[in-house]
Formats: structure tokens, C-alpha cells, sequence
């Protein structure tokens, strides 16, 4: 969960993980259609954690799963 974080929050940006992340969220992008390379998709990965959508997105899923389980 630490890392996870880490990660989300824009705290992480030189580890595996980082980069293991916006590759794999990269080629999502690329086999989507939403990049033209996966390289394209990577920026797109790293723009978005970098801006805090990422995080904002995570905070507003778990705000609505408390809700469905309360």
C-alpha cells in the first residue's frame, strides 16, 4: 500500500515500479486506440499521475465502494 501510494501521489517517479507501471498502463493505451505507440501511451501514463488524476480517480472509487458497503 506504501508503494502504491507513493506511486499515486507523484512521490515516486525513478523506481521500477514507476516505470513498470507507465509501460504497462502505456500499452493499455496502445491497444485501446487512445496512443499511437505505446511510448505515446507511457507520456499519457506519466502526464496522469503526474497531474494527480490518478489519485483524485482512486480517492473518488474508494469514496463510492464505502458507500455500497456501508
Amino acid at each position: 500500500a506504501k508503494i502504491f501510494h507513493a506511486l499515486i501521489n507523484g512521490e515516486d517517479k525513478a523506481s521500477s515500479y514507476y516505470k513498470m507501471i507507465c509501460l504497462n498502463a502505456g500499452a493499455g493505451f496502445y491497444a485501446s486506440g487512445k496512443a499511437t505507440s505505446i511510448d505515446e501511451g507511457r507520456s499519457m501514463a506519466e502526464e496522469l499521475l503526474a497531474s494527480g488524476a490518478v489519485a483524485e480517480k482512486f480517492q473518488k472509487s474508494r469514496r463510492s465502494y464505502a458507500r455500497c458497503t456501508a
